[in-house]
């Protein structure tokens, strides 16, 4: 019954189990989602950075393409008032050119890159980048999260596995040891079962026939030895002798007829005890002693394969119909083929073989009855009973010669005439069909005769046993046999053989009769066997069945993102909550008895435990307490004495006399420090505010300079610069620059840029003033 508990334990976690895992294959398949999404976010990080780099480099190409279509225009102007101008402009209009073709790709990239991340969700037109490049890092740690809860539900599913592989091992080792055990256990209770429903079966047959212990014994052996070679179950072919011997066979008699019997129920898939029927009725009431069995049965077999009336339908029909012949005096295999071959004849006229049967043996009843005798004397001048007796006297069939006479006297078999012979509708119904068929009668009972060697039910014996299912039942009638043999060496003790083929169940068989003692022994050894087998299964399937559980407990606790530890835990502290429940309230009643008795128990012991302490306390108090106390005064002067020593100490160590002075000096000197430090910076903080402004005054003059240089002529235009009087002269600027977000080197050049823009200016009213001069 455990073991029995621990396999129910195992089918019913089995769906929990895979619940678990069609989960975990759920949380894997996110996880590789998980991983996409991961690499999808680096990318759009990547994306991001490229996005800003190419949207940096559109303004700067913008501000380069907008400061050339300036100069270009400018050279425009120009160009306009002198000819010295047109291939500057030219080349600024080359310029622009370029840097708006160069505008141009690059927006277009803009537009592709801004279009590619819009789909993933991320409006660079609307949010600023930074914003979005924060929503990335969050994507990529949300993503990175899940992969990393994958990859530890991953390794918990690989924990699980092996942990199920292990309980797979643990059942399958169990099942290897609990199936033999079983099987031994088993199989010899069902040889000690087998044998003892044997021997009741064949008790019964004993008492029946009177026979003694020997003869029943010895009816045993036939029957098993009979089994093996007609195919027949011991089970079967007892039935059948118990039919024959309660009929009132004798137990010879029954003995040499059952092995015929047992072979035509497996020829032709009869019922052993319709053909035991019939077997005794052919041997009680037509004379057929057991030699002749088989041909006889051989002669009805062949009539039902001319016909349309089997052997089996014959087997249920024959009790019946053999009386009647019996009544015409009419024995032997005659007797035999007319019944056999007139069913067949008698079949043509009725929809079933039953009803043909009933027909027949209504004429059968009917044919020599006073009323029919006297209607076939007055209304066809026909002795009918001279008939039928004379023919039995000769030694002739009384049915063919009676048959013979009807038919003459009714014309060929009127139906007029034949209703005034039998008024009776089931002798019409029999006679039609033969008075019609009588040829047919004759040819079907002449062939069935010449079956009689029985030859014919050996052959199709052959035939069948081939088939599947006579071998299957077969190897089932020789392992039943087998036991019964068994339980019969061994009485109540069991052995350990077991057989898949029936030569060797047989041989099997056949050695435990010859060799009982050597079977007694190797029966102990196996009971022992099986007992331990079916222990050791049952164990180790148990185990198994807690290991599976525990894989689930694994998944869970991965799922959850804890340790297995601390589930194991719970569980444990809430099977002891469980536990401890149930415990308090089954035995509650105990429980607060000895809870008062404790309580009663423990104040006792506190109550001298307490005066234990409280003796200590006062003589703690008494010895140590009580002296200070005596002595206030020395302790509190040697408490002072001990501070006031330890504050000169300090005072001596930072040379203090005067508290407050020591602190004032200490102000004071910060004071002094501070002044003097600022007093000292100020000189390099100065001189280094004044380089920076000479710096930029410099790089201005220098490149108005240069700038009117290049306008004197070149090179050399630092010469005429100095005697024209430096180059190009302008007065004081103010430039007003927003720098947020500008660097000092991007401030420097957009003062270099507008200090450019003035000294242009500057030249070009220069010029014009040459120009009016020459």
């Amino acid at each position: 019954m455990n073991v029995t508990v621990a396999l129910r334990g195992v089918d019913a976690l089995g769906p929990k189990v895979k619940q678990a895992v069609d989960r975990i294959k759920e949380l894997t398949t996110r996880a590789q989602q998980a991983r996409t999404r991961l690499k999808d976010v680096a990318i759009t990080q990547n994306q991001l950075k490229g996005f800003e780099k190419l949207r940096t480099e559109v303004l700067q190409t913008k501000n380069e393409l907008d400061k050339a279509k300036a100069k270009a225009k400018e050279f425009g102007d120009l160009a306009r008032k002198t000819a010295f101008a047109a291939e500057p402009y030219e080349a600024a209009r080359r310029k622009v050119r370029a840097l708006a073709g160069d505008y141009e790709r690059l927006t277009e990239r803009m537009k592709v890159a801004q279009q590619s991340l819009g789909r993933k969700g991320y409006d660079v037109g609307g949010t600023t980048i930074s914003a979005l490049q924060q929503r990335a890092q969050a994507d990529h740690a949300a993503a990175l999260a899940q992969v990393q809860r994958a990859e530890r539900m991953e390794a918990a599913r690989a924990r699980a596995d092996r942990m199920r592989g292990t309980a797979g091992n643990m059942a399958a080792a169990g099942a290897s040891m609990l199936v033999p055990g079983y099987a031994i256990t088993r199989g010899l209770g069902g040889a000690a079962g087998a044998a003892g429903d044997y021997q009741s079966e064949l008790r019964q047959i004993a008492l029946t026939a009177d026979m003694t212990d020997a003869q029943m014994r010895a009816l045993g052996q036939q029957l098993i030895r009979t089994s093996g070679q007609v195919y027949q179950g011991t089970e079967q072919l007892t039935s059948g002798i118990a039919f024959l011997i309660a009929a009132g066979m004798a137990n010879d008699v029954a003995q040499r007829s059952i092995h015929t019997i047992g072979k035509v129920s497996t020829a032709y898939k009869a019922d052993i005890l319709e053909v035991s029927q019939s077997a005794f009725v052919l041997n009680d009431a037509l004379g057929i002693v057991p030699e002749r069995l088989q041909g006889a049965i051989g002669i009805m077999a062949k009539a039902g394969k001319e016909g349309n009336v089997e052997l089996r339908d014959m087997a249920k029909t024959l009790p019946v119909l053999s009386s009647g012949m019996v009544a015409l005096k009419m024995k032997g295999n005659e007797a035999v083929a007319t019944i056999a071959a007139g069913l067949q004849i008698a079949r043509k006229g009725a929809p079933t073989a039953d009803i043909a049967a009933n027909n027949m043996q209504n004429f059968l009843t009917k044919v020599m009855s006073p009323e029919t005798l006297k209607k076939a004397q007055e209304k066809f001048g026909l002795n009918l009973y001279g008939v039928i007796t004379k023919a039995q006297a000769a030694g002739k069939n009384p049915i063919e010669a009676a048959l013979s006479a009807i038919q003459t006297a009714t014309k060929g078999g009127d139906q007029k005439l034949i209703g005034d012979l039998f008024q009776d509708m089931q002798v019409q119904a029999f006679l039609r069909p033969m008075l019609q068929n009588m040829d047919e009668y004759r040819r079907i009972k002449n062939e069935a005769l010449a079956a009689a060697s029985g030859t014919m039910i050996d052959a199709d014996f052959e035939r069948v046993v081939v088939d599947q299912d006579v071998q299957v039942r077969r190897l089932t009638d020789a392992w039943m046999n087998l036991k019964i043999m068994l339980g019969q060496a061994l009485a109540p003790v069991l052995v350990p053989l077991a057989g898949v083929l029936s030569r060797a169940a047989t041989g099997l068989g056949n050695f435990a009769e010859r060799h009982p003692k050597l079977i007694t022994l190797l029966a102990t050894l196996a009971g022992l066997l099986g007992v331990l087998l079916v222990v050791g299964g049952s164990i180790t399937l148990m185990l198994a069945a807690v290991l599976i559980p525990f894989a689930a407990l694994t998944v869970g606790a991965a799922a959850l993102g804890v340790g297995l530890a601390p589930v194991l835990g719970i569980l444990v502290l809430i099977a002891g909550a469980v536990a401890a429940v149930t415990a308090a309230f089954v035995y509650w009643d105990e429980i607060v008895a000895a809870f008062k008795q404790k309580w009663a128990d423990l104040k006792f012991e506190l109550g001298v435990v307490g005066g234990f302490f409280l003796t200590v306390g006062r003589a703690i108090v008494d010895g140590l307490i009580k002296p200070i106390l005596n002595g206030g005064a020395e302790v509190v002067r040697a408490i002072l004495g001990l501070v006031s020593r330890g504050v000169d100490a300090v005072k001596a160590f930072l040379g203090i006399r005067s508290p407050s002075r020591v602190f004032a000096g200490i102000g004071l000197n910060t004071a002094q420090g501070l002044a003097l430090g600022v007093e000292r910076g100020t000189p390099s903080a100065v001189a280094s505010v004044r380089r920076m402004a000479a710096g930029v005054a410099v790089a201005g003059v220098a490149t108005v300079g240069a700038v009117g240089a290049a306008a004197a002529g070149g090179p050399g235009g630092a010469a005429g610069a100095g005697a024209a009087g430096g180059g190009v002269q302008i007065g004081p600027v103010s430039i007003v620059i927003n720098g947020a977000g500008m660097d000092a080197e991007a401030i420097g050049r957009e003062v270099e840029r507008r200090l450019q823009t003035l000294a242009r200016q500057a030249r070009s009213d220069a010029q014009a003033r040459f120009f009016d001069d020459n």
